[in-house]
């Protein structure tokens, strides 16, 4: 009896890493993008599985795709560099990328840059969007910023005691 249990609990554990969760992407160019990435779709099908997101931990350029929705990427936790320069992004959610170190974000729509759950930041360019505020405090390893060409009116590098380069002209 104990036999024929283990040897189904075998079964059911390699029918669900065989099954693994697909993620849903709403922006059609990012999903090809993500596809045709040989080290995020680890297995070449038609899908990238929760298993492929959460294990790819290096470098995502996502630069002029004219990405509109980043939906489905905070599947992809273990990032580290991350570009999405030249789409056409309105409104981004950065918050499960707790281990982004350095992120590009330039030529967009943005009003809103929310960094708060981005504590290993250490370089930030998001020049050329309608960005009006940015809190920098929850950002201690800082040190380049580049926010050229937006709407900030003031900016506070007070929590930012690495900060070695600031280019914010034109705001």
């Amino acid at each position: 009896m104990k036999l024929v249990t283990l040897s189904c609990l075998c079964f059911l554990l390699l029918l669900s890493e065989g099954n693994a969760q697909q993620i849903y992407f709403k922006d059609a160019t990012l999903q090809k993008a993500l596809l045709s990435n040989t080290a995020i779709n680890t297995n070449g099908d038609d899908n990238i599985d929760i298993n492929e997101a959460r294990s790819f931990d290096g470098m995502l350029n996502l630069r002029g795709l004219y990405i509109e929705d980043i939906s489905g990427l905070d599947q992809f936790p273990n990032i580290i560099s991350l570009n999405l320069s030249n789409n056409n992004l309105k409104k981004v959610d950065l918050s499960a990328f707790t281990k982004l170190e350095q992120l590009e974000i330039n030529h967009n729509w943005l009003t809103k840059l929310d960094l708060s759950k981005n504590p290993e930041l250490y370089i930030v360019k998001c020049s050329y969007n309608d960005i009006q505020s940015i809190d920098l405090s929850k950002l201690p390893k800082l040190i380049r910023f580049h926010a050229t060409f937006n709407e900030l009116e003031e900016l506070d590098f007070s929590s930012n005691p690495l900060i070695a380069n600031i280019d914010v002209e034109h705001n």
